[in-house]
């Protein structure tokens, strides 16, 4: 069909990463990856409950989240079921689901290059043919994949299911000339980044993102090479601040993916939240170490907590510390 060579795919992804820096392909460590494995339970959920006899029964939702999410942590499996439960709310049980959809693909035949963009499963409607697309995370289709995608197919709809936003979207379909226009851009830029790659390092913010930054060589190692079987862990500045005050929460976002709760302002550094964790935490740090850790709680207490005290006696010691003089090997 193409000749005597397949064409190479083109992805979106390491294109990126190429041009930034050529460095940044090859064989990285093992880094923890809770976003992907998050949108496989919750796929394999998706799969599960349109096979039931009776998805909408709340009997057999119930089994699904047992059977798939009983292994997750308390904090992601109420995420997984969150994710699933967008899900049943933006699709009805009696539609037609074929989950043996397939992925679009456009070939360049000059280059002998190939684009493909994964779906999920595909809907019959009463307008047409949806391919949908299940996303758990907050960014949708690119331009890019959506030109790939309806140059390989005309007449379905590309449709991204933003379980985490609550939300379908129906991804624009461009012209055929800006189709064309787009992907050739994308081609020639592969091109450019083949012929000029070089294991050659230009470090950057995008050293965050790298999947490999412990073997490039830019940075130096703690004993020893890393091979890529090696387990290691992407950490931000911010994040080793936290590890100062509280290991859950440079945690939470590094090796589990928790997203920010930007509802209740967590996205914002300053945080009143962020604050009373960071000082608590900075206290209780400080009366560890302390011999006599009375004094600093007398220091740090809130005024409403000494207003509330006047007038009232001596203050009885509270069972916190108690039980902290305890550690320290004091009479309570």
């Amino acid at each position: 069909m193409y000749g005597h060579e397949a064409p190479e795919p083109v992805r979106l992804w390491d294109l990126d990463r190429m041009e930034l820096c050529p460095a940044s392909l090859g064989p990285g460590s093992q880094l923890a990856k809770p976003q992907l494995e998050r949108w496989k339970s919750v796929h394999q959920a998706i799969v599960a409950w349109h096979a039931e006899g009776e998805p909408e029964s709340e009997a057999a939702v119930a089994d699904i989240c047992d059977r798939l999410f009983s292994f997750w942590d308390p904090v992601q499996r109420h995420m997984l079921e969150d994710l699933f439960t967008a899900y049943r709310r933006l699709h009805p049980a009696d539609s037609t689901v074929d989950f043996d959809a397939q992925s679009g693909v456009f070939v360049d035949t000059d280059r002998n290059l190939s684009l493909s963009v994964g779906v999920q499963l595909e809907v019959q409607t009463e307008i047409g043919r949806e391919a949908v697309r299940i996303k758990t995370g907050r960014s949708g289709t690119s331009r890019v994949e959506a030109a790939a995608y309806y140059m390989h197919d005309e007449k379905s709809t590309l449709v991204d299911v933003m379980l985490a936003h609550d939300d379908r979207v129906n991804v624009p379909r461009p012209t055929s000339e800006d189709g064309q226009q787009i992907l050739s851009e994308i081609f020639d830029r592969h091109a450019l980044a083949i012929v000029g790659q070089r294991r050659v390092r230009h470090p950057g913010l995008h050293c965050y993102s790298c999947p490999r930054p412990a073997r490039c060589g830019q940075y130096p190692t703690i004993g020893g090479d890393v091979s890529y079987r090696t387990r290691t862990v992407r950490v931000s500045k911010t994040h080793l601040a936290k590890l100062a005050h509280c290991h859950r929460s440079a945690g939470w976002p590094a090796l589990y993916g928790i997203p920010k709760d930007e509802s209740r302002g967590d996205d914002e550094d300053d945080s009143h939240g962020l604050r009373v964790g960071s000082r608590f935490h900075t206290t209780i740090a400080a009366a560890l170490l302390a011999d006599d850790p009375e004094p600093l709680f007398d220091m740090n207490s809130l005024q409403s907590s000494s207003s509330m005290n006047e007038g009232s006696g001596p203050r009885s010691r509270s069972p916190f510390m108690s039980g902290l003089s305890a550690l320290h090997g004091r009479d309570s």
